[in-house]
Order: C-alpha cells, then sequence, then structure tokens
C-alpha cells in the first residue's frame, strides 16, 4: 500500500502487461533525477534476518565492464539502510539492466517488460546491522543527465527471520512442461490443485507470442514451430501466483 512508504516519484498500482499492483518508478523515468521509496515502518533487527523482494530494473546500463562506483557506471538502482534517517548505508552494490538478460534485452530492444522478468533478491540485513538496531530501508534511483529507461518495479517486499520465503515454479508443483527443446509442439501438464486459468508465451524481449485460457484444463498444448530459435517463456497463472520455465525453439 502507497501509506506503507514515503518519497518521491514511485507509485503503487498495476502497470500494462503485470497481473498485480506493485511498486514503480515513473515509465520512463525522467533524466538527471534521484528517486527514492522509503518503507515507513522501521525494522528491528532480531537475528539472521533477510529483506527480500522482486524486481525489475530497465536502467541504463553502464560502459562496457564498468562495476558500480565506477565514473561510466551509470544510472542504477540500490537499496540503502539507515538508523537515523540521515546516513544511508548500501545494501550491497547498485545495479542496472545488466543485472538480467531478460533485463537487458528489453532495455535494448526497448520493449515494454513483462511480470515473469521479475528476479528475487534477497539481503542479510544481519550482514549489516547489529541484533536490536532499529533501522529504515529506502529504494533509490539515480539517474544521470543522458539516456533513461523505462525504470523500476518493485513487489513482494518482505522482512523474515529466516530465507524459507520461496516462489512457485515448475520444481515444487505438479506442472510439467515439456520437452525444454522443441522443434515447435510443447506439452503442457497442469496442477489442478492450483487453478492455473492462462497459459502465455513470451520471448526474451518481452514480446507476447500468444496467450490462451486454460480454466479447468489439466494438458494443453501449443505449437511455436513458425517462431524464430531461441529462448522462450512459459507461464501458466492463476488471480495470484505465476509457474515460469524456459524453453528452447531449435
Amino acid at each position: 500500500r502507497n501509506s506503507e512508504f514515503m518519497g518521491n516519484g514511485f507509485s503503487i498500482y498495476t502497470e500494462d502487461n503485470f497481473n498485480d499492483p506493485a511498486i514503480h518508478s515513473p515509465h520512463p523515468y525522467p533524466d538527471d533525477t534521484e528517486l527514492i521509496y522509503t518503507l515507513v515502518q522501521p525494522i528491528r533487527i532480531r537475528g539472521q534476518q533477510f529483506l527480500t523482494f522482486n524486481n525489475i530494473a530497465l536502467v541504463e546500463p553502464g560502459g562496457p565492464g564498468s562495476v558500480f562506483g565506477d565514473n561510466d557506471f551509470w544510472d542504477f538502482v540500490i537499496v540503502e539502510s539507515s538508523s537515523d534517517g540521515e546516513t544511508w548505508t548500501p545494501l550491497g552494490d547498485g545495479y542496472d539492466a545488466r543485472g538480467s538478460e531478460l533485463w537487458l534485452n528489453a532495455f535494448r530492444a526497448n520493449t515494454q517488460p513483462r511480470s515473469f522478468m521479475f528476479s528475487r533478491e534477497t539481503i542479510d540485513l544481519s550482514q549489516f546491522h547489529d541484533k536490536d538496531d532499529v533501522i529504515l530501508i529506502r529504494f533509490r534511483l539515480f539517474a544521470d543527465q543522458a539516456v533513461n529507461g523505462w525504470g523500476w518495479a518493485i513487489d513482494n517486499v518482505n522482512v523474515v527471520l529466516d530465507n524459507t520465503t520461496a516462489t512457485i515454479d515448475v520444481e515444487n508443483t505438479e506442472n510439467k512442461i515439456y520437452p525444454t527443446l522443441t522443434t515447435g509442439v510443447v506439452n503442457v501438464e497442469i496442477d489442478t490443485r492450483m487453478n492455473m486459468n492462462s497459459i502465455a508465451v513470451y520471448d526474451l524481449n518481452g514480446r507476447l507470442i500468444m496467450r490462451d485460457n486454460i480454466t479447468g484444463l489439466d494438458r494443453y498444448q501449443f505449437n511455436i514451430s513458425d517462431q524464430s530459435s531461441g529462448y522462450y517463456i512459459v507461464e501458466l497463472a492463476n488471480e495470484e501466483d505465476n509457474v515460469l520455465q524456459r524453453i528452447i525453439k531449435q
């Protein structure tokens, strides 16, 4: 909820091509700016404690081989913490669209990202703070004066005492998508307990190849023989969760 955060430039809403509300920077974000969104509720460190969240960061990549802190590491996003609200500590290095192959492909192609591009981040807060410290956490996007991009989306922000929070994937459900190396035909066995209602296929640039309603089905088959060779993402979704698997078209 917007009331759980304060700051400038970010909003919580459901963006086009996304399944659920998330935290969004402006799309595209403005040049020569710094956008900050701070979690209002302070966090008390009670042991080994983890900050977890999903995100998509389509921000301008730095120069070839550049790393965070270099002069040619252009735009970036970063998560920071503070015990006094004035001095902020990076919880790891800042990063840009090179943080994910999917992000970089979408940035280069200037395409709208999709919800399957979310990448999960886990930060061990106990590596940065002592037990009983009370801290604030903020998300910050920095943009220089030149090139910009689509921006930053953040979802499922949680602080947990252990690292057991997990996302649904093909390996821990009865869903099966095969063969993963195909000349065209792909079979899907659907775990009916999960009430999946849609299937979609995307290329690595986030372009929607096909979508269909699978409500009530336990089996489904599709054919991508007319598509170019390469990687594709298959997404099964219901109202709350999604299951992803990468396949290769020969």
